[in-house]
Formats: structure tokens, sequence, C-alpha cells
């Protein structure tokens, strides 16, 4: 960040002096500049620390640990001993929306602050309600500056982001005069241009092309389209100085086609709705650096064992701070592969990449689970396809959903069931082709490239 920070005393411009918010979130983030070149070792010793107090507060607190832990080791063991923290039960999805009056904590530690309702956006299914206190959203700004700190983005330039419009009576793009939360809470930041995802990317194109945004800030799904389109035009955006993506898993081969056409990689930033930030990529390697401070992650094999470097499973995650509603050992519905320790130094463990959501598995008839692969990019190599989908409809049927601005050839349709079946599926389906003018979108305004339509055993993963 190359901004002052912003001073609350009149006359005051150096050292600042902030607002009490802006003094916690400065006091905050000082801490975590100073922890994340711990030892992993030392780091893992302050999970554990956080970590008992959260179990001890659950246990006490609410209702539905105080029931089904009752016969559990202390909390202490739990923490302390390896084989007694992984025989304890994964809290899944459905049973937090079964349970959620019970697992919201019936007294808060003292100035915890109000409880309010993150709900999730129902990607994997039904929405999710989960509760956060005062403390744990002011977390979730930390780590959004720690972000930009990483970044290094200049909080003066101009920022484009994709964002659901609040209002269905304003516009699907429109101009903000400054950049918001957290960053605009600390500096005085350039104007932004909001882009609801919904909007037609010729409309998105081209208000960005006047806009001059450094900074893009979109969904991959929103800056696969545009860098398509821009391409097809022979639009540059030569201001861009960072591209950020979010909400989505990130194609290898939209960060090489952003460094093709617009010469800037991708940098992404792995949250949730629930939990904020889970992870964000180096600056220096492009591995994910998981936020240890605030959450302990875990990534689990089928058998429920902790996968190794290199190795794909299921995200667990417990959020450290969050008393309201404590989510011990809460499987996320995603997954990822773990990565190696970071050759930048930092000692916060590593993501390799996220792979995508679980709800996304194809079930094989044999009872398989395959994570199908999506490349728009090989797929584009026969025909001019600007969104593509992979949904199994049946046992043993998958739908290829094409948007393109014409019918694809007979020779086009073979090689393309060819090519899905030999680079993306591993399994032997039944491949049926579908065009589309556009391909819908989500509620949140997300979109899924690959989805399981044919049963609830695909819902309930």
């Amino acid at each position: 960040m190359n901004q002052s920070i912003k001073s609350a005393r009149q006359g005051i411009v150096w050292p600042a002096m902030p607002d009490p918010m802006g003094a916690q979130l400065l006091a905050a983030l000082g801490q975590l500049e100073q922890s994340q070149w711990w030892p992993k070792e030392r780091i893992e010793a302050f999970q554990r620390r956080q970590l008992k107090a959260l179990i001890q507060h659950a246990r006490e607190n609410v209702p539905w640990y105080r029931d089904n832990w009752a016969n559990l080791p202390s909390s202490e063991s739990l923490v302390e001993d390896a084989c007694a923290w992984h025989a304890l039960p994964l809290l899944e999805r459905g049973t937090i929306q079964a349970n959620e009056q019970t697992l919201i904590s019936e007294r808060l530690p003292r100035n915890h602050g109000s409880l309010a309702i993150q709900r999730t956006s129902g990607t994997t299914g039904e929405p999710l309600s989960v509760r956060s206190t005062a403390v744990t959203r002011f977390l979730w700004l930390v780590y959004g500056l720690r972000y930009h700190r990483w970044q290094g983005r200049d909080e003066s330039r101009r920022l484009a982001f994709t964002r659901l419009r609040s209002d269905s009576s304003e516009p699907l793009i429109q101009k903000r005069p400054v950049w918001g939360r957290p960053v605009g809470m600390l500096y005085k930041t350039g104007p932004a241009l909001q882009l609801d995802p919904r909007a037609p990317v010729d409309e998105q194109l081209r208000h960005l092309t006047a806009f001059r945004p450094a900074y893009l800030n979109l969904y991959p799904s929103v800056l696969w389209e545009l860098m398509l389109l821009a391409d097809k035009k022979g639009v540059r955006l030569p201001h861009v100085r960072g591209i950020y993506t979010y909400a989505e898993p990130v194609d290898p081969d939209l960060r090489e086609l952003c460094r093709q056409v617009w010469g800037v990689k991708i940098s992404d930033f792995y949250s949730t709705r629930e939990l904020g930030a889970v992870a964000m990529q180096c600056p220096q390697s492009g591995l994910y650096h998981i936020q240890a401070e605030n959450l302990l992650v875990e990534v689990l094999d089928e058998s429920g064992a902790p996968c190794g470097p290199g190795e794909t499973g299921d995200v667990v995650v417990t959020p450290l701070s969050s008393f309201g509603m404590p989510l011990i050992r809460y499987r996320l519905g995603d997954r990822a592969e773990v990565g190696e320790p970071c050759p930048c130094g930092r000692g916060l463990p590593t993501l390799a990449r996220i792979t995508g959501r679980t709800l996304n598995l194809f079930i094989a008839p044999d009872g398989r689970r395959i994570m199908p692969h999506i490349s728009i990019q090989l797929w584009r190599s026969i025909l001019p396809v600007r969104q593509g989908q992979l949904a199994q409809v049946s046992p043993d049927t998958v739908e290829v959903r094409i948007a393109m601005d014409r019918a694809p050839t007979p020779e086009e349709e073979v090689a393309l069931k060819q090519l899905v079946l030999k680079e993306m599926l591993g399994y032997p389906y039944r491949i049926e082709i579908k065009r589309f003018n556009e391909l819908e979108r989500l509620p949140s305004g997300k979109f899924e490239a690959m989805v399981c339509e044919f049963a609830a055993d695909c819902q309930n993963i």
C-alpha cells in the first residue's frame, strides 16, 4: 500500500492518528506481519492454545456440543492428541442446517460484540446461516488488508470489481467513489467500478475500457468471458497492473490467457461467506497461504486421513475465532491439493491449488467419484465456445453445454465429444451436446463449470 493512512485528527497529517477502529486494524495487521514469518511449529503452538479456548467455550456454552461431546476426551486431550482429534466426527453442512439454533452460543466471551447472520449463497445446495461476532467480522477485515498489502496495491488508483447489485433498481454496472471496506476505512482510495456478473459481457468490457482501472477483482468466469471478447476485438487495457480473482476456482488456462492478452498475472483469494479468508496466493511463489492465525485447515482423503503435499482431498476448517457459532471440523465442501512449504519463508501452511467443489464430483456407475477437468481453451481449439459446462444428468450420461454464436457442425460435435472423453472425464460416459446463447449463472452470480444433477447422492457427498 502506497498511500498515507487517513488521520482522524484535524490538521495532523503525519504521523497519522486514525480513528479507534483504524488503530485496531493496524495493530492486528502489525501482529500478522510478524507471525507470518514464524516457523510452522510456533504457529501450530499458538493454534493449539486458541483451539483449546474455543473447544472449552463450545462445551460450556453451546447446547449442541454440550450434548454431543459429553463423553469425549478433555479439551486438552482433543487438541494435544492427534489420534483423538482425527477421531472427532466432521461437522457436515446438513448437521448445521438441522441444528442451527443449538449451535449458537448461549453466552459470548466478554467484548466479542453482537451476533450477525452470514448466509451462504447455496452453491452446494440449501443456503446455510452462520452466526458471527463483531470480533470475527473485524478479523475478516484484517485479513482483507493483509491481502492488499501482500499484493502491493496502490489504493489511490482505480479498481473494478465483480459484485451483485444490492438493489434490483440499481444499474448492473455502476461507479463508486471509493473502494469500500476494508481499505477505505484506512486510506483515501481512488474510484471503483462495480460490475454485476449478470451484465452483458460486451457492456462490461466497454465500461472497463472507458474507466481505465489499475486493478481488476473479478470472478474467474467473468474474467474468462472478458478475456475472450477482448482477445477477439483486440482490446487491451494497458493501465491494468493486477488481476485478482475470488469466489470460483481458477483454471491454469485462464492464467495463461491473461498473460498473453493483457500481460498480467492472476492472484487468487480463496474465501467463503461463512469463514472469510481461507487462503491467499503468495506474491512470490503462487502457492496459497492458509490464514493459520485464524483458521485450522485440514485436507483429508476419503478415509479421513490427512493428505500430504501433492495429494488432493476434502477441505475441513475450524475457524478459531468463531465463538458465536463454533464450527469445529466443518467440512467446507471444497477440494484442494496440499502444497509444499513455501520458498518465500513464511511459516503459514500452503495449498497448491483449489480444485473445485465436492458437489461437482461426478459419480461413475461403479461408485467412483470423478473430478472432471474442464478447459475452455481446449474446447476453443475445436469450435468458438464462449462458455462451457459439463453436467452429469444420469449415471452414464454427461451433457456438454456450450454457449456460442452458431450451431456446431457435425464434425465439430464428433471432435468435441472425443476431446471431452479423452481429456476431461476419465470414464466412457455417453456424451450429449447442447448449445445455448448464454449459460445461466447461480443466484449468487457465480458460474458452475461442472455440475452433478442426476441424483440426490450428488448433493450430499
